[in-house]
């Protein structure tokens, strides 16, 4: 078995087995209600993070026996580098919540609920951010910029790179975060590739999930100091808030896409002068020998199909 047949079938495992998570975490609330005790949602999301990243990567790595560094690239990013990407992090805001606004008109945002949610107090607050902050910034890349990526090492850049995006869009299982996801994981990638760190997507998704997360917080202090009627008055005008949120984000986006695209070409320009991209270089060499019908098996389908279903359930249900 190829190696991206065989990363294509571990994708299929981590998709199932987030589901079975999600009838597992159920049970388990069920079961401690009944003793009267109950989840916290940053409780949820941790026991998430471990059912189905930490452990599938975990189990990748034991049944593989690969060493670490065949799996995740350590190389030291660099100061310039993190520069850079603390800049890339900050210029890309904008778009991803034109996204998230975009695909607000066809799915309900239950991201932004279940992260206000955990906003009960000041302490809550904090430990809710570096949950959302943390986590996915190290086991999601451990497995979508780590295992995905050397899995299609030999595939031209262009492939792996959307690979990685679109298994880490529908590893959300949520249609409402795809889009945005899938770019995300298409820049992480190629943060990976042209610094050749597992280092650099880290940081970058630290700092994206950490700036969403602050936003979230503000958001709701300022929702909470706004008057009864104010807040009635925004509850029945959600069509056109979206609408709105749409045109408003997408003028601001307009405006830094270029400015990212710059920052963006200016990182891989650096990276390709210090030559950083070499400890790819093997790959780069023979991926011209890669056959594209070793990607396009059955647990890739399988892995498209069953995120379409949600997709549909979802929408209906919406």
């Amino acid at each position: 078995m190829s190696e991206a047949k065989r990363t294509n079938l571990f994708m299929l495992i981590v998709i199932l087995n987030s589901i079975f998570a999600v009838f597992l975490y159920s049970g388990i609330v069920f079961w401690l209600g009944n003793l009267g005790i109950t989840v916290s949602t940053a409780a949820g999301l941790v026991l998430s993070q471990l059912l189905t990243q930490a452990i599938p990567f975990v189990l990748y790595m034991a049944h593989t026996k690969k060493k670490l560094t065949e799996v995740l690239p350590l190389k030291n990013p660099g100061l310039a580098n993190i520069g850079l990407i603390i800049l890339m992090a900050i210029l890309i805001q904008p778009i991803m919540s034109f996204l998230s606004a975009f695909t607000s008109l066809f799915f309900k945002n239950n991201v932004s609920a279940t992260v206000i949610s955990m906003y009960t107090s000041r302490r809550s607050t904090i430990i809710g951010i570096m949950i959302i902050s943390i986590l996915p910034a190290v086991f999601e890349e451990f497995v979508y910029r780590g295992i995905i990526l050397s899995g299609y090492k030999k595939a031209p850049l262009a492939l792996k790179v959307l690979a990685s995006g679109l298994f880490f869009g529908i590893m959300h299982m949520n249609p409402h975060q795809f889009l945005y996801a899938f770019v995300l994981g298409c820049v992480f990638a190629l943060v990976v590739h042209y610094s050749g760190s597992i280092f650099s997507s880290m940081l970058f998704h630290f700092l994206v999930n950490f700036t969403q997360s602050m936003l979230a917080a503000i958001l709701m202090k300022f929702s909470q100091s706004l008057p009864e009627s104010a807040e009635i008055a925004a509850s029945t005008t959600e069509g056109s808030s979206i609408l709105a949120a749409i045109i408003f984000t997408g003028i601001i986006a307009a405006i830094f896409v270029p400015l990212f695209a710059l920052v963006f070409v200016g990182f891989i320009s650096h990276n390709k002068r210090c030559n950083a991209h070499e400890v790819l270089q093997e790959a780069d060499e023979i991926e011209e020998k890669f056959k594209i019908k070793r990607v396009f098996d059955t647990p890739f389908f399988a892995v498209i199909i069953i995120f379409i279903s949600f997709v549909f359930l979802q929408y209906f249900a919406y």
